[in-house]
């Protein structure tokens, strides 16, 4: 099924027309809150919302692509990566290796180390978007390291630091253990695009078996600027409506993965990785 969703701040006409075609494929009166509009498929899609009282119109702009909900699904089977799914990034002393799993890997050196993947696809900054991936974490983590993170980023650059090769700005980023963790894994935090990655904007404390695959879902909307996450299928930490920075300026959207080191020999795993819209 094809969708497009969102939510609206007060009651609104949806109007939505076909680029392709220039067909009407939807206009009606929509309540305040959450929408979902069903069935849709076919050409890029124009939606905008009209304030019933005051006529007031916003474009929401176009909606590419209009189809499938699922982006991207990757299971990492085999023994090698898929390019075309995946970019492979870092800074000295990494590897990225697959085995029927992702494995990114640190390796002790003379610097600080960082391997990290980002998605060859890019979407629209104006869609909302859900992570599901499997993570199982390792133990020995340097303390002042950059912490291994999920994050969306912009895809018309990422400003990776100069030691990790890790994306600072332009990004929406689940940190996966905090900065001093040296051993278990202690608390997740998350990052906004406007902050760098000592202004945490929600901390939740985790106590997890890193013996074990755990359960993450990343849930992001840049209309609404907000955003959740859950550890193995309880929400662990939420920023509400508004209170993510805006990403106006982004070009587009990609997804990243990574892990950051230094002087350390140690693997980040992920698995069953499946972007779809929100």
């Amino acid at each position: 099924m094809s969708y497009i969703s969102g939510v609206l701040t007060e009651d609104s006409r949806i109007i939505l027309y076909d680029t392709g075609t220039s067909a009407l494929i939807y206009d009606q009166v929509v309540s305040a809150g959450a929408y979902s509009i069903d069935d849709l498929s076919g050409d890029v899609k124009h939606i905008m919302a009209v304030n019933e009282a005051t006529g007031q119109a916003v474009a929401y702009g176009d909606v590419v692509p209009a189809g499938s909900p699922t982006l991207l699904v990757d299971n990492f089977d085999g023994l090698s990566l898929d390019t075309g799914n995946w970019i492979v990034s870092g800074a000295p002393n990494y590897s990225v290796t697959v085995n029927e799993e992702l494995r990114l890997n640190n390796a002790t050196g003379s610097s600080h180390s960082g391997a990290h993947v980002r998605t060859v696809s890019t979407w629209s900054k104006s869609l909302a978007y859900e992570i599901k991936v499997k993570w199982k974490p390792h133990t020995d983590h340097y303390g002042s390291a950059a912490a291994p993170y999920i994050a969306f980023v912009n895809s018309g650059g990422y400003s990776p630091s100069s030691t990790y090769g890790d994306p600072q700005t332009n990004l929406v980023r689940l940190n996966l253990s905090a900065k001093y963790d040296s051993t278990n894994r202690t608390e997740m935090s998350l990052n906004s695009p406007l902050y760098n990655l000592e202004d945490q904007q929600a901390v939740a404390a985790i106590n997890i078996n890193e013996a074990l695959w755990h359960d993450i879902v990343f849930n992001w909307n840049p209309t609404t600027r907000s955003c959740w996450v859950k550890l193995n299928g309880s929400q662990i930490m939420s920023i509400g409506q508004g209170g993510l920075g805006s990403v106006a300026g982004w070009s587009a959207v990609r997804v990243m993965m990574g892990s950051c080191d230094y002087n350390k020999t140690n693997t980040e795993r992920f698995d069953n990785f499946v972007l779809n819209y929100a």
